[in-house]
């Protein structure tokens, strides 16, 4: 006797033909009913689905081209509230939808049994359980929700990847804190909330007038924001952040139980690195090289993630997994120390090269984000009775981390409390000179000259030679910003005559250039700057011969060589690295080099540029060189009107990098396909006058006006008034209006102002 499919009631066999399926038509017509209208996976959030938008996107697309998507990311990162979104607005129409939460899933026999529960299908006696999935199943279209499958990976992997394969129209969406490998896979790794999502989270959950300053310590982490924003009313700003990573607690313990013990470990001890880590840190902290394959595993299961760049492998953890991960370190006190002497020692190692930095031109494995693992280690030193040259040299590499990001006073004040608290081991040791010399450094940017050239003094006194070349340039610098030239010209021929290697040579001859071109001698600082090249490309990498290919740009500029500055500024654009802060001076210069050619369009942009890019990455200025910058504007005010500059400036600092390169870097004066009255309109255009302003300046019709403007549009093939206003900056085009500016462009290079000089 068989039983109804719909209702499960006995039906009596016919003894003709097949077993009947169903008592009745109607029993058909539910069951009919209940395979094709797709059900809601859950019930729909009330609230309100923030950002997102590019995973949604991603993932939607991934199901129409993948038979199985996991979306894989740390506890509480927002996974099933996106894949619940997902189900309940892209899904297909007519295709099943089922949904099912392994949380309490504990092995393969109750993952089976709970699958089988979610696709509405019982065992039966005389089959396996997965066979009467399949089954049942069978052509259907059906999409399955697995959700939170970490914990039983393996088990749910043999699983779908069975179903798969016996069930051509069934497609599966996974939720988990690591990838399941099962063939045809494909994953999608969810990312915190950027800044701004974070932000409109919080202001959605806890209202417009919510702390939004809280959102810089919530890693954007969703589950970390919906627990914040209940809290935003009761409890103040200082105790909320850390009121949540205690609520997070217990999903992290989770991820952490399901950990073998050297994952546990290697977790723990990591959890040191504030500012993330390599795997040369790893190494270091955790012992031994089969960190490697742990550290990845980790990365694996969404208790870390990559952090670093293309072409570097860095990792971090969220704050709550890692104050999680320190608190159970804590508990462990050898092993703690021991975590420590291992940062502490990896930390000397890379920084090491500061010390000697004329000797060899050495890369610093330091990352930017090693600044915090750098304060971790200087607070770990604190009291202990490790060589205090290891704190000295921790600390001038923390000031060297601050050096570009305007933490001066920071910078300051760490150096003078180093300096003041710790002993060298050795009377002739090298790392009190290197610590005055940064001192010196930081100084002379507040211009305190008299403690810049004092700390300088006394490092130039350096037994250890490298040492005192390094403080007498040092010191000549200082005497520079002092308005000392011709002093500090003294003392870079010193240290010239130190150097011992190549590279110090170089370095000393491009400073005694720069000194030289600022004392008035620019035939003598033209030989020192052309050998001083020649040096850096023998010896240094390029991407450090931005500094000198700077120099020596600014030698020829004053010299009236402007093609050779040109070509020197050109190439120092394309070996800076995009985020050094020498390439605000060479975009400064470039707009030098267009001013000088008659160009101050296309100057004005790359001064705006060069702006932008000052904005966004603190830049330490050489001597002189604000006061060229300075004048340059000058020149560009009397050669421009208001609106030209102020537009043209604009543009430049709206440029993304790419569009710097394109501009800085294409020929300066193009040929224009316009006639004279045509580039004339054009540039008016560009001033922010309409039709009929133009045609009163000019003193044409606005008609006219109207048809030369549709000609250029034509030829052009730009067709909004905005468009023609962007080339006519993008191509550094001269006003050509009647009311030619003041200005008179290719007049001889002035050179910096001698007074003080």
């Amino acid at each position: 006797m068989s039983v109804c499919g719909a209702c499960e009631i006995p039906i009596a066999r016919s003894g003709r033909g097949r077993p009947a399926s169903y008592c009745s038509n109607a029993c058909r017509q539910r069951a009919h009913r209940k395979r094709t209208v797709a059900p809601k996976a859950t019930p729909v959030r009330p609230d309100r689905f923030v950002g997102r938008a590019a995973d949604l996107e991603f993932v939607a697309r991934a199901l129409r081209s993948a038979r199985i998507v996991t979306v894989v990311g740390a506890g509480g990162i927002g996974k099933t509230r996106l894949a619940q979104e997902l189900l309940h607005h892209r899904h297909p129409r007519g295709e099943v939808v089922r949904t099912v939460d392994l949380t309490s899933t504990t092995d393969g026999r109750d993952l089976t049994e709970v699958v089988a529960d979610a696709l509405e299908v019982h065992d039966g006696a005389d089959e396996e359980l997965l066979g009467t999935m399949i089954r049942a199943v069978g052509g259907r279209r059906t999409l399955l929700f697995a959700d939170n499958c970490e914990h039983v990976a393996e088990q749910a992997a043999l699983v779908f990847t069975t179903l798969l394969e016996r069930c051509p129209e069934l497609r599966i969406l996974a939720t988990s804190r690591e990838t399941l490998r099962v063939p045809g896979e494909m994953v999608h790794w969810l990312a915190p909330l950027s800044p701004e999502e974070t932000k409109e989270l919080v202001l959605n959950r806890a209202g417009p007038d919510a702390p939004t300053e809280v959102c810089d310590r919530l890693d954007g982490v969703p589950l970390a924001v919906e627990l914040a924003a209940r809290r935003a009313e009761a409890m103040p700003l200082e105790e909320i952040a850390a009121a949540v990573h205690a609520d997070l607690a217990s999903t992290i313990e989770w991820s952490y139980r399901l950990l073998s013990a050297r994952e546990q470990e290697v977790l723990r001890r990591m959890s040191v690195c504030e500012g993330g880590f390599g795997l040369d840190a790893a190494r270091r902290v955790c012992g031994g090289d089969s960190v490697l394959p742990i550290v990845l595993g980790l990365n694996t299961k969404s208790l870390l993630y990559r952090a670093g760049s293309a072409d570097s492998t860095r990792f971090r953890m969220l704050e709550s997994i890692r104050r999680f991960a320190f608190a159970e370190l804590a508990a462990r006190p050898d092993e703690l120390a021991d975590a420590h002497a291992g940062l502490v020692r990896w930390l000397a190692e890379v920084s090491a090269p500061i010390m000697h930095p004329m000797r060899a031109r050495s890369t610093s494995a330091l990352d930017t984000g090693d600044a915090a693992n750098l304060a971790v280690a200087l607070r770990y030193l604190e009291g202990r009775p490790d060589p205090d040259d290891v704190r000295t040299l921790l600390a001038c590499a923390l000031a060297r981390t601050w050096r570009y990001r305007g933490r001066v006073d920071s910078a300051l004040r760490l150096l003078s409390t180093t300096l003041a608290t710790t002993t060298t081991t050795e009377p002739d040791s090298p790392y009190r000179p290197i610590a005055l010399i940064h001192r010196s450094w930081f100084a002379g940017l507040r211009g305190d000259h008299a403690t810049a050239i004092g700390d300088a003094t006394e490092a130039a006194r350096s037994a250890d030679v490298a040492v005192r070349v390094r403080g007498l340039n040092r010191l000549a610098g200082a005497l520079v910003a002092a308005e000392r030239t011709g002093t500090a010209v003294l003392v870079y021929r010193k240290a010239l005559a130190l150097a011992t290697t190549p590279l110090a040579t170089a370095i000393s001859r491009q400073n005694l250039a720069w000194a030289l071109v600022c004392a008035g001698e620019p035939q003598e600082a033209r030989a020192h700057a052309d050998r001083a090249l020649l040096e850096y490309r023998t010896h240094a990498q390029p991407f450090e011969c931005a500094g000198v290919l700077h120099t020596s740009a600014a030698v020829h500029l004053v010299l009236g060589d402007i093609d050779r500055a040109g070509r020197d500024l050109e190439e120092a654009l394309r070996v800076a690295p995009s985020d050094s802060h020498q390439r605000a001076w060479v975009l400064e210069g470039l707009a030098m080099v267009a001013e000088q050619t008659g160009d101050p369009v296309r100057a004005a942009t790359l001064l705006g540029a060069a702006a932008a890019h000052r904005a966004h990455r603190p830049v330490v200025d050489t001597p002189v060189w604000p006061q060229w910058v300075d004048d340059t504007r000058v020149r560009l005010s009397a050669a421009l009107t208001d609106r030209s500059l102020t537009a043209a400036t604009e543009h430049g600092r709206k440029l993304t990098p790419p569009e710097v390169l394109t501009l800085a870097l294409s020929p300066a004066t193009p040929d224009s396909p316009l006639t004279t009255r045509e580039q004339q309109i054009a540039a008016l255009l560009a001033e922010g006058l309409s039709n009929h302003g133009i045609g009163e300046r000019l003193g044409i019709a606005t008609s006219t006006v109207g048809n030369v403007l549709d000609r250029v549009k034509q030829k052009l093939g730009r067709y909004s008034r905005a468009e023609l206003i962007t080339w006519h900056i993008e191509r550094g085009s001269r006003r050509t209006s009647a009311r030619p500016g003041p200005g008179s462009p290719g007049a001889p290079w002035p050179g910096p102002r001698r007074g003080g000089w």
